[in-house]
């Protein structure tokens, strides 16, 4: 019981630092997808500043980034008929990648499933059309 009582301790200690860190953010989440798709009369102006930077770049859209991923997984391994994809994410890259992203560019995330789970998550940049395997 004592050692229960010690781990939530350690659990809660833990998860304080990263409530308070979302608050500093201005409760906005790190993954854009959400912000994103609402309409623009919903946006912050951070969102829409996104939005315009997704219509500039050469995957405006979470579509776009679907047929991409969807067409490098074909190309590198075959689609499962069993499997399924979703796009899950939009992310701001915080380091430079050579050939794929420089800090401060938009990212999709597609991920791929099937039962029981999480197949395969791919990147898409939104600037070089490249695709990342982030797993596995």
């Amino acid at each position: 019981m004592r050692t229960q009582i010690v781990a939530l301790s350690i659990l809660v200690a833990l998860c304080v630092p990263l409530a308070a860190s979302a608050q500093t953010r201005g409760d906005r989440s790190w993954n854009l997808l959400a912000a994103i798709l609402k309409s623009p009369a919903q946006q912050d102006t951070f969102t829409k500043d996104i939005a315009k930077q997704l219509a500039m770049s050469q995957v405006p859209t979470w579509r776009d980034a679907a047929r991409i991923a969807a067409n490098f997984v074909v190309t590198h391994s075959g689609l499962p008929s069993d499997e399924i994809w979703e796009v899950t994410g939009l992310y701001v890259i915080g380091v430079d990648v050579p050939d794929y992203a420089a800090r401060n560019d938009l990212v999709w995330e597609v991920g791929f499933f099937n039962v029981p789970g999480v197949r395969r998550v791919l990147w898409v940049s939104t600037t070089t059309k490249a695709v990342k395997t982030v797993f596995p």
